[in-house]
C-alpha cells in the first residue's frame, strides 16, 4: 500500500480547501439534491454527465496514464473470481435465512428483466460509476490524503452515502462495502476496467440473488 506515497503537503491550503469544498459538492451534495428529489431529472442523467466530466479529466490530465481504461497488465484473475464467489455464497446464504421468497426471484418471475439488467448494468451503471467514483475520484482527490488507506475509506463511504437515496440500510451497507472493494482494486491495480468487471459482476449478481429490491429507485 505504500507503493504510491499520497503527498498532501505538496497543496497550498487554498488548494485543499477547493478540492475540499468541490468533493463535497460533487459527492456529497449532489446524491443529497437527488435524495431529496431536489434536481428535475433522474440520477442517471446526472450520473452521464459527470462522467463524461470523468472521462475528460482523466484524458486530459498529464499525471494519469491512459492504460486506466485497459487491464493494466492485471493477471490475477483468480483472486478476483475468488472475490466475486466470496460475495455471491455470503449474499445467497444472507437471502435465504432473511428473505427466502426472494431468492432468484427476478431470472425466475421476470427472466426478460433479468437478462436486460444483466447487460445494462454492468455497461451502463457499473462503467459510469467506476469512471467517476474511482477514476475521477481517486485521482483529483490522492493529494488530501497522505494515508492511502483514509482516501479509500472516505471513498468508500461517500460512495455508500451517495446510495441514500434507495432510502434503505442494507443498500448503503452494500455500496459502501462494495466502494471500499472497488477503491482498493483501482488503488491497487491502477484500471478502472477492473474495478467495473468486479462492480459489474457483484452489481448483477445482486439483481440475480434476490436483492434487487433494494436497488430499486421509487420514484
Amino acid at each position: 500500500m505504500n507503493q504510491r506515497l499520497l503527498t498532501s503537503n505538496t497543496l497550498s491550503s487554498s488548494r485543499k480547501t477547493f478540492l475540499w469544498a468541490e468533493m463535497l459538492v460533487l459527492f456529497g451534495g449532489i446524491p443529497f439534491l437527488h435524495y431529496f428529489k431536489i434536481l428535475p431529472f433522474h440520477f442517471i442523467v446526472t450520473m452521464l454527465l459527470l462522467s463524461v466530466v470523468a472521462v475528460t479529466y482523466i484524458i486530459r490530465h498529464p499525471a494519469v496514464s491512459n492504460r486506466v481504461f485497459g487491464l493494466n497488465g492485471f493477471k490475477d484473475w483468480r483472486y478476483l473470481w475468488g472475490l466475486f464467489g466470496l460475495f455471491a455464497i455470503s449474499s445467497t446464504l444472507f437471502v435465504y435465512y432473511t428473505t427466502p421468497d426472494q431468492l432468484f426471484i427476478m431470472p425466475i418471475q421476470e427472466p426478460w428483466r433479468w437478462l436486460a439488467i444483466m447487460g445494462f448494468y454492468p455497461l451502463f451503471s457499473g462503467i459510469t460509476q467506476e469512471l467517476l467514483f474511482r477514476g475521477f475520484f481517486m485521482e483529483r482527490y490522492k493529494k488530501l490524503f497522505a494515508n492511502p488507506w483514509m482516501l479509500i475509506f472516505v471513498n468508500g463511504i461517500l460512495f455508500g452515502a451517495a446510495h441514500l437515496m434507495f432510502g434503505h440500510w442494507l443498500t448503503v451497507g452494500l455500496s459502501t462495502l462494495g466502494g471500499f472493494i472497488y477503491a482498493w482494486l483501482y488503488y491497487r491495480y491502477k484500471s478502472i476496467l477492473i474495478a467495473s468487471i468486479v462492480h459489474g459482476l457483484i452489481g448483477n449478481w445482486i439483481f440475480t440473488v434476490g436483492l434487487g429490491q433494494y436497488f430499486h429507485l421509487k420514484q
